[in-house]
């Protein structure tokens, strides 16, 4: 089973982003996609939206910069 979006681009987020996403847009939503920042929005619904319409359901994930990732449960593992 392939590795989730979720997971791949919360470690790239760690890794790779975070030290400078925090510093320019802490409280802000980064829209990413295949470990890459595809976008970063004011609201998490209008990521979410943008996200669905571009990528689709499970094909990318959102964080909360400068936020600890929230477990969804069951519906955090579909996306």
């Amino acid at each position: 089973m392939p590795e989730s979006q979720a997971r791949s681009n919360y470690e790239a987020y760690k890794a790779r982003h975070r030290e400078a996403l925090e510093r320019e847009h802490t409280g802000r939503v980064a829209l990413m996609h295949d470990a890459e920042v595809v976008a970063i929005y004011n609201d998490e619904q209008d990521a979410y939206q943008i996200g669905v319409e571009k990528y689709g359901l499970g094909n990318f994930s959102l964080q909360v910069i400068g936020a600890e990732p929230i477990s969804l449960g069951f519906v955090g593992a579909l996306l």
